[in-house]
């Protein structure tokens, strides 16, 4: 039985149609830290179409969302070219 969650992500896969394609690149392990974080589950949803929309997954989706609020503040983080 599908819940209404399920439905709804499964409609935001269908939104990759309409998604923004974002420049590819890798993250080494071992150049990087883990980090794990708990987040209510009514955002479940809205990261999945926030992830669809960009064409994305959770980790990239997540490493963007801490350069924009950092680059709110005035700190910037350069990327190296992969």
């Amino acid at each position: 039985m599908k819940t209404a969650q399920t439905k709804t992500i499964a409609k935001v896969s269908r939104l990759s149609l309409y998604s923004v394609h974002m420049k590819r690149g890798t993250v080494k392990k071992s150049e990087s830290t883990m980090l794990t974080v708990w987040i209510p589950e009514t955002f479940e949803v809205p990261l999945q179409q926030g992830i669809a929309i960009e064409d994305s997954d959770k980790s990239k989706f997540v490493r963007n969302a801490i350069r924009e609020k950092l680059a709110r503040h005035g700190i910037t983080i350069e990327l190296e070219a992969a």
